[in-house]
């Protein structure tokens, strides 16, 4: 019996061409200047909703729809109805923020931040179980060691990606 060298060329797959358009937005942070504006034209337009960010994303919605994967690091927590919305210096977001990102076609969300935990830990439970309405994956924030240890991995076209960034926080 003969052992044949892992480096032998005849041994192994065939090299194919893989590529994939990966956006990512770094830092989405809602000041009150943001969400004030967002307010204002949700109310002008009447549409139903307290705030709509779209707006302004026009300039990149393209560029993120077109995409095969989506990244964005959501800076400031959407903390929910339990807090009042706020900006500098303790953050929380409105939800509607969450609604802009899956119509912009985002497909990962991270929540691993300095601000993750401007609402404490309720603030962060209430965006994780948010962006558990949508089809966007979070990574970054977990609630439980459990979910913690649920790697995430999105794969698009036979590649996968995995987390790679943590925000180390005990919820109580």
């Amino acid at each position: 019996i003969e052992n044949e060298s892992i480096d032998n060329e005849e041994n192994q797959p065939e090299a194919t061409d893989v590529r994939l358009h990966f956006v990512a937005v770094g830092d989405n942070i809602v000041h009150e200047a943001a969400y004030t504006d967002a307010e204002r034209i949700a109310d002008e337009r009447g549409l139903g909703e307290r705030y709509y960010f779209d707006t302004m994303y026009e300039n990149f919605k393209e560029t993120f729809i077109n995409a095969d994967v989506s990244f964005i690091n959501q800076e400031s927590m959407l903390g929910g109805d339990v807090y009042r919305v706020s900006g500098y210096p303790s953050f929380n977001t409105p939800d509607e923020m969450g609604d802009t990102l899956e119509r912009l076609g985002f497909d990962v969300v991270n929540l691993a931040s300095n601000h993750s935990y401007d609402m404490r830990g309720q603030g962060l439970l209430n965006c994780i179980n948010y962006f558990k309405s949508t089809p966007i994956m979070t990574i970054g924030a977990y609630e439980s060691r459990e979910d913690y240890d649920n790697i995430r991995i999105f794969e698009k076209d036979g590649i996968k990606i995995i987390k790679a960034k943590d925000t180390l926080y005990k919820l109580e």
